[in-house]
């Protein structure tokens, strides 16, 4: 019986921190991860405080611990005060009070969703048609090996794209390397003038090596016709991770220039 009329004095003269609702594990979701850190190969760790008030709802959030990602930190704080919620902290009297409380986050891409690459140059062009300003932005690894070559890009528009140089006001070369049931896809502009110079499919086995190789679309480019499965795609190498399903996958690789008109 003592022991009994005793509980309720020991739970009144401690306070009671608040409580999360739902698992933390679930307040963050492998589709939350941004495509653009998964192109740019973007991982890091973080902690955050959260502020919780009397209802039990977070009101603030900041991190004590950065991921060294900015984007990553601003996120998580985003989409934990979105989504979580608690039971909110007692006081020693058993009144609601506020409270802090601290999850750690680690953003770590799953591997098997980098398997999209390529690259993509694009050059200002001025009204008399000359290119300058070269842009690189590479997806899913990178080549140092990848230059910026105005003269090239510039044969290949004044060859293959519809309108003259100058009624363009940028230029864009894309190599896209890109496999069936990837979570990320290479951006394309809608509202400019392609022209595809040449295209490939080719199969991937579970273990990320390629078997087959078959050219769509060889445009001829500098003498001689551009054929990607001579030129890119090298049967029998490794080129992807290994499927986390035991899965094949079909691929299409594609090189091709576009002009933003003015």
């Amino acid at each position: 019986m003592g022991v009994i009329a005793l509980l309720p004095i020991v739970l009144l003269a401690s306070s009671v921190i608040a409580v999360p609702q739902t698992d933390p594990r679930t307040w963050l979701d492998p589709d939350d991860y941004p495509k653009s850190s998964i192109i740019s190969d973007k991982e890091g760790a973080l902690t955050v405080a959260l502020e919780v008030d009397e209802k039990g709802q977070p009101s603030a959030c900041k991190v004590i611990v950065t991921s060294a990602e900015p984007d990553l930190d601003d996120l998580t704080c985003a989409l934990i005060m979105k989504r979580a919620q608690f039971v909110s902290a007692k006081d020693k009297f058993g009144h609601p009070t506020t409270s802090t409380f601290t999850q750690k986050v680690t953003w770590r891409i799953p591997r098997d969703k980098l398997i999209t690459q390529g690259f993509k140059l694009t050059f200002v062009v001025d009204t008399k048609g000359r290119l300058s300003g070269c842009e690189k932005v590479e997806y899913g690894e990178r080549d140092d090996d990848l230059r910026c070559d105005p003269q090239m890009i510039d044969e290949i528009a004044l060859q293959m794209l519809p309108s003259p140089l100058s009624s363009y006001k940028s230029l864009s070369l894309l190599l896209a390397m890109e496999v069936d049931q990837a979570s990320i896809s290479i951006p394309r502009e809608m509202n400019d003038e392609r022209a595809i110079i040449s295209r490939a499919f080719f199969d991937v086995s579970p273990a990320g090596i390629i078997t087959s190789c078959k050219a769509d679309i060889a445009r001829s480019w500098m003498g001689k016709p551009a054929d990607l499965c001579h030129d890119v795609i090298e049967i029998g190498s490794k080129e992807f991770d290994r499927d986390p399903d035991g899965r094949s996958r079909k691929a299409i690789v594609t090189l091709e220039i576009s002009g933003m008109k003015r």
